[in-house]
């Protein structure tokens, strides 16, 4: 959940403790920033290479440690002695991900070959920095609603919704760039997201 002050978000990460709690359930929660993109990518099928990329390369970047961090969690509340580092090692994980995958109607390829998910019939621009200087900000909500508007969420219940389309941020905050860098690859009709060029400031 998107959260506009640390107050009301930790009133809801207390409330969803105490709901998960009364329903016996062990629960924690935690709170992360949002003041950029958690992964790189940004989209449903996007995210799903992005998260399989961390799974198959150690978990690193900043969703590397965000998912280091709720499974050290995970297993702390299961009460298993298992060590994470250790099950990342073994490939234990990335087997875990193929059953799912083929329990849901996969063949599982993609698990092993992410590349697959990368979209190649949607049109592809880029979005550059107007000036040189350093990336002080995103607007995250605002690039989470240039993918809804390109296809990839829904506004109504009954929308539909296209897999393929997205963002690749290339750019994290505190980077230099240069003018005329790209900072956003985009994934699907440019008229539908062009107020993605809004969603960084370079000072």
């Amino acid at each position: 959940a998107f959260m506009q002050d640390m107050d009301k978000a930790r009133l809801l990460a207390e409330t969803m403790v105490e709901i998960g709690e009364r329903s016996g359930k062990k629960v924690r929660a935690l709170i992360s920033e949002m003041n950029q993109p958690l992964a790189p990518f940004v989209g449903n099928a996007l995210e799903v290479y992005a998260a399989l990329e961390c799974l198959r390369n150690g978990f690193s970047g900043r969703l590397g440690e965000a998912v280091r961090e709720l499974a050290s969690v995970a297993i702390e509340l299961s009460g298993s002695d298992a060590d994470l580092d250790s099950v990342i090692g073994s490939g234990k994980a990335i087997d875990k991900c193929r059953e799912w995958f083929v329990a849901q109607g996969s063949d599982g390829a993609v698990v092993d070959e992410p590349a697959l998910l990368i979209p190649r019939d949607v049109p592809v621009w880029e979005i550059t920095s107007p000036s040189s200087g350093v990336l002080t900000s995103f607007d995250t909500a605002g690039i989470g609603e240039a993918v809804r508007s390109l296809g990839g969420g829904r506004l109504h219940k009954d929308d539909g919704i296209d897999p393929r389309v997205g963002v690749h941020v290339l750019k994290s905050l505190g980077d230099k760039v240069v003018s005329g860098e790209v900072v956003f690859r985009v994934y699907g009709e440019e008229s539908r997201a062009g107020e993605l060029r809004n969603c960084f400031r370079v000072s």
